[in-house]
């Protein structure tokens, strides 16, 4: 699955790079750009859907008395692993990128067409918002792993198997492989917005009801994690940009761990256009 994904993912960065007008006919508006470039940006996300579904796995069968097979198996440690690494190197700031050549022909949707519902939204309008899209991906990667049920069969395995990952051992590749990554050259925003949904998400999954408390209190430990590092001087001269992200996130989470009342409602990626089967209307993140 890992190697897969890699694949649809290199497949997915030469689309990246040849994409241009020729994706729409001539005489057709360059708003309708923004369709075609959906199943570009996000062509890899079943495939990704599938490495997300290794972290914590099991494969199983409706078996019946009698059958020789096992009805169930933990997948092995070691593909969970890379399963985790390679759904975390699909959001690094380099892979959410998008070409400036390509955002300067995603026009703004002209007047007397209406609202695309298999193309990305913008909360940019009339600009492509690239930022909003780089949430929208992020949150299906970082949510997906975070699930409760996922985090949940996470600590139930590690209990049977020492040698299974643990949710805290998954939750801190999470927080070191976005809060704790060196700033990037290019594409800064994008990291920061990545950081962003991995402190939202664990804010989420702590508060689940539905979650149980061992997954809650990982959590918790995570958003500690991140608050050690939020507490320690940022590396060089922090930007404004940097520095208002950081003091939000710290005052955010400070806020939830100490109980003091609800925080600032986080923010919701705009919901992926639908996939397959054609058709089916987006539905929106939790």
């Amino acid at each position: 699955m890992t190697a897969e994904l890699r694949r649809v993912m290199g497949v997915r960065r030469f689309l990246l790079d040849k994409f241009d007008e020729r994706a729409i006919a001539p005489g057709e508006p360059m708003a309708l750009l923004n369709r075609r470039f959906v199943t570009v940006y996000l062509n890899h996300r079943f495939t990704l859907g599938a490495a997300i579904k290794a972290v914590g796995g099991m494969e199983y069968r409706y078996a019946v008395r009698g059958d020789t097979l096992p009805a169930t198996r933990i997948l092995p440690a070691a593909e969970q692993r890379r399963a985790l690494e390679a759904a975390l190197d699909a959001v690094s700031p380099g892979e959410l990128a998008v070409p400036e050549r390509v955002l300067r022909i995603l026009a703004p949707r002209p007047f007397g067409y209406e609202t695309d519902t298999r193309g990305f939204g913008s909360a940019a309008a009339p600009a492509f918002d690239q930022v909003g899209i780089a949430r929208t991906l992020a949150a299906m990667v970082i949510g997906g792993l975070l699930d409760p049920t996922r985090a949940a069969r996470l600590v139930a395995f590690a209990d049977r198997d020492p040698q299974q990952p643990s949710l805290t051992e998954v939750i801190g590749r999470i927080v070191d492989r976005t809060w704790g990554a060196p700033a990037p050259a290019q594409h800064a925003a994008l990291k920061r917005v990545v950081e962003r949904v991995v402190a939202d998400e664990l804010i989420e999954l702590a508060r689940r009801s539905e979650a149980t408390p061992e997954v809650r209190a990982a959590a918790e430990w995570g958003l500690r994690r991140i608050a050690r590092q939020l507490a320690a001087p940022p590396p060089g001269r922090a930007a404004g940009d940097v520095a208002a992200h950081r003091q939000l996130a710290a005052a955010d989470i400070e806020r939830f761990l100490s109980r003091r009342d609800a925080p600032t409602a986080a923010p919701q990626p705009l919901a992926a256009p639908p996939g397959t089967p054609i058709g089916q209307e987006p539905v929106p993140p939790r």
